[in-house]
C-alpha cells in the first residue's frame, strides 16, 4: 500500500482534503491526522491537528485525541533527555502534563482505568507530585465502584513516595498494603525497606526478621533479608548480632547466594565492620574454603 509505505505524504494529501458542509467527516480527518503524527512523532503537527480538533466540541474521541497528543509529548520528552537537551526535555513534560489532564477532562464519564493510566504516564514522566496529586483523587472519586483495583493506585503511590525518597508517604502506603494482603512477600519487603531507609532500624529489623521467616532458605529474597538485618546490626552498632546473622548465613550457603549476592556482602563487610570482625569473617571464610576442599 503506497500510503503504508509513504506515510509523510498520505499525510500531506489528507491534510488537503475539503468537506464543507459536513463538520463530522471534518473532525475525523483532524483525528486521523492527530493519530498519524503522533505515531510518526511529529509532535508538533499532532498538537495543530488536537487544536482544530477542539473546535468539533461534540466530537466523541475528544479525550483519546488529547491522551494520543500527550503520550506523544512522553516519548518526545524522552527522546530529548536521551539527546542531552534537559530544557527542550522538560518543556515536552510539561505539554505532556497539560494533554493527559485535558483528557480526563474530555472524558464523557470518566473511568477509574483512565486516571490510573494518566497517573501512570506522568509517573513514567518523573512527574512524581502530580502523579500522587492525581492518584488521590483517583482513590477518593472511585472508592466506591474500583472494587480491589483501588490498590493499584495506592501501590503506585507508594513508588512515587519512594522516587521522592519520602519514606514517610511510603510507609504509610505499605502499611496499608500489608493490612490488605499479609501474604505479598513483596509488599513486606518494601515495608521493611522504608523503615530501613527512615532511620527506623528497630522496626526495620522486626520485618526484615519476617521476610527472613516467610522467604525460602536460600532464594534471593532469603539472602537479601539476612544481608539487610546484617546491615541494621551495623546501623545499630551491634557488630556481634551482625557478626552472628552474617556466620551462621555463611556457614548454611557458603557460596552466598551467587558471585553477585557474595560482593554485596563483601563490600558490607568492608564498609561496616570494625578490624576485629573484618578478622573473624576472613577467618571464617578461610576455614569454609578449606571445608569445601576434597
Amino acid at each position: 500500500d503506497p500510503a503504508v509505505e509513504q506515510p509523510d505524504k498520505a499525510l500531506a494529501l489528507m491534510a488537503n482534503l475539503a468537506f464543507p458542509n459536513e463538520p463530522d467527516l471534518q473532525a475525523e480527518t483532524h483525528y486521523v491526522l492527530l493519530q498519524g503524527h503522533a505515531q510518526l512523532s511529529q509532535v508538533a503537527q499532532a498538537e495543530a491537528a488536537l487544536a482544530a480538533l477542539e473546535k468539533f466540541e461534540k466530537f466523541p474521541q475528544l479525550s483519546q485525541a488529547a491522551y494520543a497528543v500527550g503520550r506523544a509529548y512522553v516519548e518526545e520528552s524522552k527522546r530529548k533527555k536521551a539527546a542531552g537537551d534537559a530544557k527542550a526535555a522538560v518543556e515536552a513534560a510539561d505539554r505532556s502534563a497539560r494533554y493527559l489532564a485535558l483528557a480526563v477532562q474530555k472524558r464523557a464519564e470518566p473511568r477509574f482505568q483512565d486516571f490510573l493510566w494518566i497517573a501512570a504516564t506522568l509517573k513514567e514522566l518523573e512527574r512524581y507530585p502530580q502523579a500522587i496529586e492525581m492518584l488521590r483523587q483517583t482513590e477518593q472519586r472511585f472508592a466506591a465502584q474500583a472494587g480491589d483495583s483501588i490498590w493499584d493506585a495506592r501501590r503506585m503511590i507508594a513508588d512515587c513516595y519512594i522516587a521522592l525518597q519520602d519514606w514517610k508517604g511510603a510507609l504509610d502506603v505499605f502499611k496499608q498494603l500489608v493490612t490488605k494482603e499479609p501474604d505479598v512477600l513483596v509488599y513486606r519487603r518494601e515495608l521493611a525497606r522504608c523503615y530501613e531507609n527512615a532511620g527506623q532500624y528497630d522496626d526495620a529489623l522486626r520485618e526484615w526478621r519476617d521476610v527472613s521467616q516467610r522467604a525460602k532458605g536460600g532464594t534471593p529474597d532469603w539472602y537479601l533479608s539476612k544481608y539487610h538485618l546484617v546491615a541494621n546490626y551495623c546501623h545499630k552498632q551491634n557488630f556481634p548480632r551482625a557478626y552472628e546473622i552474617l556466620s551462621l548465613t555463611m556457614d548454611l550457603h557458603p557460596d552466598m547466594g551467587g558471585p553477585e549476592s557474595a560482593k554485596k556482602f563483601k563490600d558490607l563487610v568492608q564498609a561496616k565492620f570494625p578490624a576485629e570482625f573484618k578478622q573473624k569473617v576472613a577467618q571464617l571464610e578461610a576455614e569454609l574454603a578449606q571445608g569445601a576442599k576434597p
